[in-house]
């Protein structure tokens, strides 16, 4: 793939990457804290009383 007649198409490329990766980063860390919240008494770092 050759960019030299629209230099702008990887950094406008990288853009739309880094927005996209940043979202699947908070998903996937809403996605862990649901699933600790989710877990069992006595499990995972919760204390069964």
């Amino acid at each position: 793939m050759r960019f030299s007649q629209v230099d702008w198409l990887p950094h406008e490329i990288e853009a739309v990457y880094q927005v996209v990766a940043n979202e699947w980063q908070s998903r996937k860390e809403l996605q862990i804290y649901l699933d600790h919240l989710q877990l069992p008494a006595g499990q995972g770092d919760r204390q069964s009383s």
